[in-house]
């Protein structure tokens, strides 16, 4: 997981710093997961100890693969089991206007590029296939796709934010996404005998 110091990402003054740590036994997991999702606009940010974080997105949309990356140098040599993505949601994948001229073709183009560098599911879709090379790794991604959930990132309409958190609990409240996240809790907590 990835969640930014927003003090740094505001410019104010870097901390020293910190020598490397071999993680936090005090930083529940609930914790993680609530700074990795503290989505500006979305959710305020979150404040754990002397750090003000938010959402990693400001650097990395989805920081599956730095999540991974950061778990092989703090634990070097020990094996990765589980690899969870918590997406924000999702809206149906709609086909393109084939009938752009051009000049509309270029704007096309530029849409595409910004799209593609702001995807979280390119990223997800990596990581499935980077998670499925690595022997005994589990991913999962969790995310609704629901067409309430196609609204920008500065939303703030009470309403549309409603209906994002109604396809949210709707999606949670699946039989087999259940089943998913009971089998997650149950490898997330598994102790190596």
């Amino acid at each position: 997981s990835l969640a930014l110091d927003a003090a740094s990402a505001e410019g104010a003054a870097p901390r020293p710093p910190s020598p490397p740590t071999l993680g936090d036994c005090k930083t529940r997991v609930w914790q993680a997961v609530r700074c990795t999702s503290a989505a500006t606009y979305y959710f305020d940010d979150v404040f754990l100890g002397d750090s003000r974080l938010q959402d990693g997105g400001i650097v990395t949309n989805n920081p599956g693969v730095v999540g991974i990356q950061e778990a092989q140098k703090i634990w070097p040599g020990l094996p990765i089991r589980t690899v969870v993505s918590v997406g924000t949601g999702r809206g149906h994948r709609r086909p393109r206007d084939a009938s752009r001229t051009r000049v509309g073709g270029m704007a096309l183009s530029l849409e595409q590029m910004v799209e593609q560098s702001t995807s979280t599911q390119r990223v997800a879709d990596e990581l499935d296939s980077l998670c499925a090379l690595m022997p005994g790794v589990t991913y999962e991604r969790l995310q609704p796709v629901d067409a309430r959930c196609e609204i920008g990132l500065d939303t703030t309409d009470p309403e549309a934010l409603a209906r994002l958190a109604d396809a949210t609990r709707e999606y949670l409240d699946t039989p087999g996404v259940r089943r998913r996240i009971e089998a997650l809790c149950e490898a997330l907590t598994a102790v190596d005998a």
